[in-house]
């Protein structure tokens, strides 16, 4: 019944004005339905509509980040990573920028290109981009890379929420590089 309600309120929203910015809003919100309904085909449609309707930066952005997120969901890595490239182009708000960094650096990392993945959360510089960055050149087989990254984290965010995942990780790496000493030191550290 809600959903109905809600879908009805955007509808009459779209109807009733020619503001590009508040119709850009009400399809948003339609395709919030729509995500909530499983019919992510329509809701990119009326995503892509909103991008092109929205003339405010803030509202752009958040419906390019929600179109990414969308493609991202159903494994569209690619189309995902430019959208959110795009985000972080145009997006006012850095927490913003943050987010779409973050996203498309696990679509680069879906992607297989871990030296992207890796520029991208560079640009994040902070604990949790360096988190990121170990854990990926860890999946890549750089252990050295990875205790390089975790120990970033450790040293320069003593007071990070990623610090006894970053030793812990910094302990894998250095183990998987046949450090099983420093491993074993990070280990007791994480304790």
């Amino acid at each position: 019944k809600q959903g109905k309600k809600a879908r009805e309120s955007f509808e009459a929203a779209m109807k009733a004005t020619s503001n590009s910015s508040v119709r850009a809003v009400a399809l948003e919100g339609l395709a919030w339905i729509d995500i909530g309904e499983k019919r992510s085909a329509e809701a990119q449609v009326r995503l892509r509509e909103a991008m092109k309707l929205a003339d405010d930066p803030i509202v752009k952005s958040r419906v390019m980040d929600l179109l990414a997120t969308v493609l991202f969901n159903e494994r569209k890595y690619e189309e995902a990573s430019l959208q959110y490239q795009q985000v972080i182009e145009i997006a006012v708000v850095e927490e913003d920028r943050q987010r779409a960094r973050r996203q498309r650096g696990w679509c680069e990392q879906h992607l297989g290109r871990v030296d992207e993945a890796v520029k991208t959360w560079e640009m994040m510089k902070n604990d949790e981009g360096w988190w990121l960055i170990g854990r990926a050149h860890l999946g890549a087989g750089r252990a050295v890379d990875a205790a390089r990254a975790f120990r970033v984290v450790v040293e320069r965010y003593p007071k990070s929420v990623w610090g006894s995942s970053a030793l812990v990780r910094e302990g894998d790496a250095l183990y998987n590089a046949g450090s099983h000493e420093m491993a074993a030191a990070s280990y007791r550290s994480a304790m």
